[in-house]
């Protein structure tokens, strides 16, 4: 898969905007990462996946990517979107189950809140969005704790008399 240079900065966003919602939610993933493997462009590593009682938190997270670079771009990428929808999918699914007319209906209304709060949260920190996605683009995948650094940086405590 070849990757331009408008393809990458896009991923970087998408990529940024997934790490953005896991710190906003104080979720810990392993690494972040715009390295092409298979068919995915980046990923954020996450380490176990979520209950029930996180399904909110782990839902905005999935979303984040996607509206990061709706954000960053102006336009919606629905193909690239895809995977993250359906892992949204596949999460109600799993936690709720059935496909019934007013459970698809609910579904398409709790995705347009999904949208409309991860959009928010998302503008309000575009900053770290931002920043995180450019170091993205200078050395390609990052810890949690190097994203950590980057977007929290804490004053060094001068212990010496």
């Amino acid at each position: 898969m070849k990757t331009n240079t408008t393809q990458l900065k896009k991923t970087a966003y998408h990529e940024a905007g997934h790490a953005v919602m896991y710190f906003l939610y104080w979720r810990r993933f392993r690494y972040v990462t715009i390295n092409h493997k298979g068919n995915t462009r980046g990923i954020v590593r996450h380490s176990k996946l979520p209950k029930v009682n996180e399904l909110l938190e782990y839902n905005m997270i999935v979303i984040a990517g996607v509206i990061s670079e709706k954000l960053y771009t102006g336009r919606m990428n629905n193909v690239g979107a895809n995977s993250d929808y359906q892992k949204i999918a596949d999460s109600l699914f799993y936690y709720f189950g059935g496909q019934t007319d007013e459970e698809l209906k609910l579904q398409g209304a709790y995705m347009k809140f999904l949208r409309m709060y991860a959009t928010q949260l998302l503008k309000r920190h575009w900053d770290k969005v931002t920043c995180l996605a450019e170091r993205l683009l200078e050395c390609r995948k990052m810890t949690y704790w190097e994203v950590d650094a980057l977007l929290f940086p804490r004053k060094k405590l001068n212990l010496e008399p």
